[in-house]
């Protein structure tokens, strides 16, 4: 048998030494573990980082329901002054369109009239009936001899003095007058010019009315 060591006034032995270590570490075993609040335990194998969230399309924007039905229409009119921009539904008819121009108060309801590529458009009809889209062009001329709705403008026109129908036939027989007339609309309207020169010989023929003026109106056809 080995011999107990002895230690001073102890004497050890193997048996006892490992009952002393067995009894240490069980109870050095039970008790709670404390960490301090920086501790970060250490990690066997890193992990992988997670990859980026991404979107592969972008996503889709959708107009208002409203928007879809409203078109933006440009309305220029012979003046240089009477140039506007206004916003109608898509279906709004033609009589609807010019009383949002006469709310503007360039031109009365009575007085318009409206030309879309050389065509003149019909009250009854509406907008897409013509096939008129968002952005585009409608010409405005006023007609001749119509009495304005605004009391003022008609009270400026009683002060205006008459114009007799050999002055006014004095005018149409000048063949310079009408090619004046067809340059300046050509220049200001383009291809829609032949259509409005027209209406305004009608405007000029009914401020006629003796049957030797009506030569003037002769002189307006061959420019």
């Amino acid at each position: 048998m080995p011999t107990p060591k002895q230690q001073g006034n102890v004497i050890f032995d193997s048996a006892s030494e490992l009952n002393f270590a067995t009894h240490l570490l069980h109870t050095l075993g039970a008790r709670p573990v404390k960490y301090n609040s920086t501790y970060q335990p250490e990690l066997d194998a890193p992990l992988a980082p997670l990859p980026q969230s991404s979107r592969p399309f972008p996503l889709r924007k959708f107009a208002k329901p409203a928007s879809s039905t409203d078109i933006t229409l440009q309305i220029k009119a012979l003046k240089a002054n009477i140039n506007h921009t206004i916003t109608v539904s898509r279906i709004a008819t033609i009589s609807a369109v010019k009383a949002s121009i006469a709310k503007l108060g360039d031109v009365p309801i009575s007085s318009q009239r409206l030309i879309w590529k050389g065509k003149a458009l019909t009250d009854s009809k509406t907008l897409l009936d013509y096939g008129i889209e968002s952005g585009e062009t409608i010409h405005l001329l006023k007609k001749v001899g119509v009495a304005d709705d605004d009391p003022a403008a008609a009270a400026t026109t009683e002060n205006v003095p008459a114009v007799t129908d050999s002055g006014i036939a004095k005018v149409g027989m000048d063949k310079s007058f009408w090619a004046g007339v067809a340059t300046y609309l050509q220049s200001r309207l383009g291809a829609e010019s032949p259509i409005v020169y027209s209406e305004f010989v009608k405007a000029y023929e009914g401020l006629i009315s003796n049957k030797e003026d009506k030569d003037a109106l002769k002189t307006a056809s061959t420019v």
